[in-house]
């Protein structure tokens, strides 16, 4: 005998809506993308749960190059990917709705100012109010 509504339904979690894109151009034979992959690990496991979408290019080899050129092209991103030809080691920083470049992360930059860059993508401060235009209750 089976019993419907017993149970009632459970709803996913809703997802965040995704803000910012960090994608990391990486080639294993790239020194800066080597130096970049710690960071990049934890960078991903800081913002977990946050609307960050962290993606990895890989332009290793022709076969890497040419899934990292459809994953550019199912985001959406494949015209300014292309803008940086194979040059890799560096993370890229997107607001993810504009698709305009936030920030570009290379292994020089220190972690705390990697995370700085991510926050700032997240939460842009919000401009300061000119006092002349305020409006005050009557």
């Amino acid at each position: 005998m089976m019993m419907f509504g017993l149970f009632p339904k459970v709803k996913a979690p809703a997802q965040p809506k995704i803000k910012v894109l960090a994608l990391s151009f990486h080639a294993d034979w790239c020194e800066n993308s080597l130096a970049l992959v710690s960071s990049f690990s934890h960078l991903k496991n800081r913002f977990d749960g946050q609307a960050v979408l962290f993606v990895r290019l890989d332009y290793t080899n022709k076969t890497t190059m040419h899934q990292a050129n459809l994953l550019a092209e199912a985001l959406g991103i494949n015209e300014l990917t292309s803008q940086f030809g194979y040059d890799t080691g560096f993370i890229l920083l997107m607001d993810y709705e504009s698709r305009k470049p936030i920030a570009r992360l290379t292994p020089k930059a220190s972690f705390n100012n990697m995370v700085g860059a991510i926050a700032q993508g997240l939460f842009p401060k919000i401009k300061e109010k000119d006092p002349s235009k305020e409006v005050t209750p009557a």
